[in-house]
Parts: C-alpha cells; structure tokens; sequence
C-alpha cells in the first residue's frame, strides 16, 4: 500500500513538474526571455537551454521512472510473469537512470561525436554531426523486440479494464516518440542543410519528451498494480 500511494504521488508530481515546464516554454516563446521584466531569468526554466535548471529538473523525472519498473522486480507477487519479463523490467530500472544522467551531461552527443570523428558516420549527409542516431538505433531497435516480448507476456494476466488503459497510453507514448524522431530529423536537415534552427520545433520536441516520461511512468504504474492484484 506504501508504494502503491508514492508511486500515485510521484506521478503527480511528474505531471505538475512537467506542465510547467511546458508553460514556462511557451511564455518564453512569446516574450523572448523577458517575462515580468526579469530579463534572462527565464532561461533556467527552459527545455530548449542545456544545462538549465529546467534540464535538471526532466533529469530528475527520467530519474525518478526506475521507480515502478524496480517496484514490479522487487514485487512479492513478480512471479506471474517470465524471467525475461522481469529482466527486462530491471534493464528498464537500469535505463531510467542512464538516461536521467544522459539528459544532463549530454553523453549520446559526446559519444556520437567521437564516433563520428572516427569512422565518418553520417559524413555528407543532413545527420553529420548526429552520428550517435546510428548507435541508439540498434539499441532502441532491440528495446522495442523486447518490449513487445514482455507485452506479449503481461497480457496474459493484466485485466480487461487494464488493458484497454495500457493501449491507450502506449498509443500516446507511441505518438510521442514519433514526433519526437520526426523533429530529430527535422532539426538535422535544418541545422545541416538550411544552416538555421527553429524555437518551436524544439519546444514541440521537449514537450514531446515529458510526454514520454509521464506516459512511460504511468504505464509501469499500472502494470504494478495489476500484478499486485495478481496471486504468486
């Protein structure tokens, strides 16, 4: 009962963190930074700028997801489901904080910029200079295989009522991600090709993000709660 009300509680605080990050955005995109006066102020609490208090703080809600992914491996009743399920609950665990950590230190863009110095990936193309995409690809590419396994497996003792909550969030996730690519690579061409960058691309994109995070963190949520529910 403990958990299950701090992960309640936790996803509350992800939305209201995230809707005012989103907010904050906004009123910088229509007042250039100078809300109330305070000029640059704002900046911190802006998506767009890196290494901004904003940053930090969709750093710690990446963090913050391990949390309902480790609840259902430390679980009393994880029995319900496989061995490869539960692992890949624990690499979950493992990616919500190498990600928490990759949001505020940049690591795939320093990664993808040694390899791309290396071996010329993406070299003439609109994603030079975004060689880490030909690394995350596969990574992201085997995540989803497995993903699909342990939905394919959690299927078989989540609710009706459950399911049809989990298709619907993994739809909004799945649309996420889209625009989220899609931007990606938008941004490449613009940046590489057009040689300029567009404010509101970005801020669609970040939006996009903790559309994820959110998403992604209530769909373990419920997934915790059902197997709760479940005998061992």
């Amino acid at each position: 009962m403990k958990m299950t009300r701090m992960l309640q509680d936790v996803y509350q605080i992800l939305l209201t963190l995230s809707m005012v990050l989103v907010l904050w955005m906004i009123i910088n995109e229509f007042t250039q930074y100078d809300a109330l006066g305070f000029t640059g102020l704002w900046y911190e609490l802006d998506l767009r700028i890196e290494g901004s208090f904003a940053t930090w703080l969709e750093s710690i809600g990446m963090f913050l997801c391990f949390l309902p992914a480790y609840a259902i491996v430390r679980s009393d009743t994880n029995k319900v489901i496989s061995s490869i399920s539960r692992l890949f609950f624990l690499a979950l665990t493992a990616a919500a904080v190498f990600l928490a950590a990759d949001e505020m230190l940049g690591i795939h863009e320093r990664v993808g910029e040694k390899i791309g110095n290396a071996t010329n990936l993406g070299a003439g193309t609109f994603l030079e200079g975004f060689a880490w995409v030909f690394i995350y690809g596969p990574i992201m590419l085997g995540g989803f295989v497995l993903f699909a396994y342990t939905v394919r497996d959690v299927m078989r003792f989540v609710a009706s009522e459950t399911w049809g909550k989990l298709k619907r969030i993994l739809l909004i996730i799945a649309i996420a991600i889209g625009t989220i690519l899609a931007l990606e690579v938008g941004e490449a061409y613009l940046y590489n090709i057009l040689g300029t960058r567009s404010s509101l691309m970005t801020l669609v994109e970040e939006s996009a993000e903790l559309v994820v995070i959110c998403g992604y963190f209530k769909l373990m949520q419920l997934m915790y709660l059902d197997t709760e529910a479940r005998p061992s």
